[in-house]
C-alpha cells in the first residue's frame, strides 16, 4: 500500500467514526424537534447558535482550522433545522 492509500484508509477509519456520531447527533435533534413542537418553541434559536460557535472556539485545539471547523459546523445546523423544520411539518400533518 502505497502512502497516499495509507492516508486514505485512515480517512475511511475516521468517517467510520464520525458517521455514527452524526446520526446520534441527528436522533437527538429529532428529540429536539419533538419537543420544540409540543412546547410550541421556533426551531432557530440564535442564542444557541452563537453558544455552539462560542464551545467550537473553546474545544478546538487547532485554532488555525476554526474557519474550516466553523463552515463544517454550520452546514450541520442548516441540514439540522431543514430536517427539524420537515419533522415539525410531519407531526402538523398527522
Amino acid at each position: 500500500m502505497n502512502q497516499l492509500d495509507q492516508y486514505r484508509h485512515q480517512i475511511n477509519q475516521l468517517d467510520a467514526q464520525i458517521i455514527p456520531l452524526l446520526e446520534q447527533r441527528f436522533a437527538t435533534a429529532d428529540a429536539i424537534a419533538n419537543y420544540k413542537a409540543v412546547h410550541d418553541q421556533p426551531i432557530y434559536d440564535p442564542q444557541r447558535e452563537e453558544a455552539v460557535y462560542t464551545r467550537l472556539k473553546e474545544v478546538a485545539t487547532h485554532q488555525d482550522l476554526l474557519p474550516y471547523l466553523s463552515t463544517i459546523y454550520q452546514t450541520i445546523m442548516q441540514t439540522t433545522k431543514n430536517r427539524e423544520q420537515q419533522k415539525q411539518e410531519d407531526l402538523n400533518h398527522d
